[in-house]
């Protein structure tokens, strides 16, 4: 579809318009801004033409109050052309590239938007946005570098599992390209998904084999299901997935095992005797899946040098 600047010009200007409201308003302005962001409102107005695009910001801030809990505040601290320019920024954004609200927050959260101003409007939009990509990327490196400083060992990021429930959630966005998997939320509870998005529509669930002998995946998956169906909150669309890194899988003679397990998994689990929709098998570069329909696909899917690595240090320690 083509770029229509008058209707571009029109939604930077409502963005504006409910940015300044809801800070004329006194409501807490960054708290405001995220959940506007995040929001089914915004992710709706980042398609071409919705309903919402037809509402008055009064109206859209109203939404945005109704479903999230945003204290007021006695006296706004943050300039008001900040926010103005914010709002019609965000915006301006993303009919620049295409990205979604929630996409662009990452790059620049509300908090570093306001602090930025000064220096960010006196850009030109292309510019602004690539130099906030530059310092998000900056910071990302630092980060990784501050982490591994603070580790005795490289490898023990590794042997944490949230490391591996992080490698499934991005694997699972690579292998289906939607935007939902790049806004899952990590969860802390141990009797919970490892990952949630904002409206619990989506719940993935991991699970890591390193073993040196035939430690069958049958067994693990029916004590995952059978966690799942005591613990787990229903979702729209629970997913299972399982590392397998076993040298008894890839030793010559049993490399078709493992198919055979998990075709015998998608025998005893039909979908009707299953608590997850989605099951995911990994093995060097393999991705196995069975749909909700009882389908089995498999995919090629290898792993970066980065997240090679991991894994071999982690198969390492364990000798294997």
């Amino acid at each position: 579809m083509e770029r229509n600047p008058y209707f571009e010009n029109y939604i930077n200007n409502l963005q504006k318009d409910i940015f300044l409201l809801a800070f004329d308003s006194n409501y807490q302005i960054i708290k405001f801004i995220s959940c506007y962001m995040k929001s089914n409102v915004r992710k709706e107005m980042d398609k071409p033409y919705t309903s919402w695009h037809n509402q008055p910001p009064s109206r859209i801030l109203e939404e945005i109050i109704a479903n999230n809990s945003i204290d007021k505040v006695e006296m706004q601290t943050i300039n008001r052309d900040a926010v103005e320019w914010l709002g019609y920024f965000y915006s301006k954004w993303h009919f620049s590239t295409g990205e979604s609200s929630k996409t662009i927050m990452r790059f620049l959260n509300p908090s570093e938007g306001l602090k930025n101003f000064y220096t960010l409007h006196q850009l030109d939009e292309d510019q602004a946005i690539e130099r906030c990509k530059r310092l998000y990327n900056i910071s990302r490196n630092n980060h990784r570098k501050t982490e591994d400083k603070n580790n005795d060992e490289s490898q023990q990021r590794y042997t944490d599992p949230v490391y591996y429930s992080f490698l499934v959630a991005r694997m699972i966005y690579k292998l289906t390209k939607n935007q939902k998997f790049n806004n899952l939320n990590y969860t802390l509870d141990a009797n919970n998904y490892d990952f949630v998005d904002d409206s619990y529509s989506i719940g993935i669930k991991s699970d890591v084999i390193f073993a040196d002998s035939k430690d069958r995946i049958i067994e693990r998956y029916k004590n995952s299901d059978g966690l799942a169906s005591k613990y787990l909150r229903k979702t729209e669309s629970s997913i299972y997935f399982c590392f397998v890194f076993s040298s008894h899988y890839e030793t010559e003679g049993n490399d078709k095992q493992l198919l055979l397990d998990i075709l015998e998994i998608k025998k005893q689990f039909v979908p009707s005797k299953r608590q997850f929709n989605y099951l995911y098998f990994y093995l060097l570069g393999n991705l196995y899946e069975i749909t909700p329909s009882n389908e089995m696909f498999t995919y090629v899917m290898p792993l970066s040098k980065r997240e090679r690595l991991g894994i071999l240090n982690k198969m390492k320690e364990l000798g294997l």
